[in-house]
């Protein structure tokens, strides 16, 4: 049996301290532009009271990805990220240590609606408004955030937590304390354009809701299309 290497507390803290140190100076780089006229989709960023999720319409992506060809009728996909063990459930004291305790595999679920999430789910949410530029750069980083097979086709780990359809898939990042799903989740959002304020710190999605409630354009400016 492998045993676990002992590492020495001030080896962890340095690096602890290293790892904020680069939160804090790294750049955000190109960020999508802000919606604007003629240019506006509205999604909705929810909360269940300890995890985020985000509500997206089926049409951020592509016709082949792997989304859409599960769920080719879904007009809307409510889309989150968790630990490979305690997202699935049920959730107990062994598996929510395990899950922060040190780095784990992970999963992105994805529940595939013909109605709005908003109205399916009984959920908090905050409706918040981005560019096409912004909606497509999140879909995106959902989409490469699948593991792949040979084939290149996206690897499903079971059936989700919905039986109107849903399923798991097998994810590429790891889950650890310092990237929860609510800290996963703000930093796709902050890379599609939206202020969320330092990813990290959101260690609750109560926190990432009031910061998008008090920084994100929440509607789309009068008169122009919205997606949802």
């Amino acid at each position: 049996m492998r045993r676990r290497a002992n590492v020495p507390l001030h080896a962890l803290l340095a690096a602890l301290a290293g790892a904020l140190i680069l939160a804090a100076c790294a750049g955000r780089g190109d960020v999508p532009a802000p919606p604007g006229a003629d240019d506006c989709a509205l999604i909705a960023v929810s909360s269940n009271g300890w995890h985020a999720g985000v509500y997206l319409p089926a049409g951020a992506f592509a016709e082949d990805s792997t989304l859409r060809q599960r769920f080719p009728q879904a007009r809307w996909f409510a889309i989150g990220w968790g630990d490979v063990r305690a997202y699935p459930g049920p959730l107990g004291p062994v598996n929510a240590i395990t899950a922060i305790a040190w780095p784990t595999g992970s999963l992105v679920h994805a529940a595939g609606l013909t109605r709005d999430p908003r109205e399916a789910y009984m959920q908090d949410y905050v409706d918040v408004a981005l560019s096409s530029e912004g909606l497509a750069s999140l879909a995106a980083a959902i989409e490469a955030e699948l593991a792949r097979d040979e084939d290149g086709a996206g690897i499903e780990a079971g059936p989700g937590l919905d039986p109107r359809g849903s399923a798991f898939f097998k994810a590429r990042s790891s889950y650890h304390l310092f990237n929860t799903c609510n800290v996963w989740l703000a930093r796709h959002l902050r890379g599609a354009g939206l202020d969320t304020g330092w990813p990290g710190g959101h260690l609750l999605p109560a926190t990432l809701l009031s910061r998008l409630e008090a920084r994100a354009p929440r509607a789309c400016p009068p008169g122009e299309a919205s997606a949802r």
